[in-house]
């Protein structure tokens, strides 16, 4: 899940002021969806596949809720010689704003595995709050999984900042997300436009 962190995220100190209207675009939790990855690490082309997606939208927990799944597991070489990861996480988001309210985890890494959930006592509806010109912070704890899809529901225009405190494995970060610009990616596949 370092992967996760690592794609959008640069430390730095946050800071708030009053409230103001959260920017947030529902569709970016389109149940159903599937976002999967190769990993490659080091000279090794396919070390891990990781594996997001929606799973459902409904009552979970005695809430209204989003639930997002992901799936990281490392493959050849990587799983047998260096290290094996085989985890799964699943993550209840309030679909106002993206928050979540219980993040699970099963985790099976070399000869152990470990479960545990965890409770995001967090109402819904939080607004963000601005920081600076063109900057707003988010109130509220994100896991991992859940601070990925947040931050695609926001509207990621060039020169647009977002601070975000991201929770992993008890520690806390206060993570910026900047928006630097839009590119015509080609791939084998075909063009993408990213941002």
């Amino acid at each position: 899940m370092v992967l996760l962190i690592s794609l959008t995220c640069t430390l730095h100190a946050q800071r708030k002021s009053e409230v103001s209207q959260s920017p947030f675009n529902a569709a970016a939790y389109r149940v159903g969806e599937r976002l999967t990855y190769n990993v490659s690490f080091s000279q090794f082309v396919s070390a891990a596949h990781v594996e997001l997606f929606v799973a459902g939208r409904g009552t979970f927990f005695n809430r209204e809720g989003i639930q997002l799944r992901a799936h990281a597991e490392t493959t050849g070489v990587i799983n047998v010689a260096l290290f094996a990861i085989n985890d799964d996480y699943t993550t209840y988001v309030d679909p106002a704003t993206g928050l979540p309210f219980r993040a699970q985890q099963r985790v099976r890494e070399a000869n152990r595995t470990s479960d545990s959930a965890s409770d995001h006592n967090q109402p819904a509806g939080i607004a963000a709050l601005p920081s600076q010109a063109g900057t707003e912070s988010f109130p509220g704890t994100s896991d991992l999984l859940s601070a990925l899809y947040r931050v695609r529901a926001l509207p990621l225009v060039d020169g647009a900042s977002y601070f975000i405190t991201v929770r992993n494995a008890g520690d806390e970060y206060q993570a910026e997300v900047r928006v630097t610009g839009h590119q015509v990616f080609k791939t084998g596949v075909g063009s993408f436009s990213t941002i």
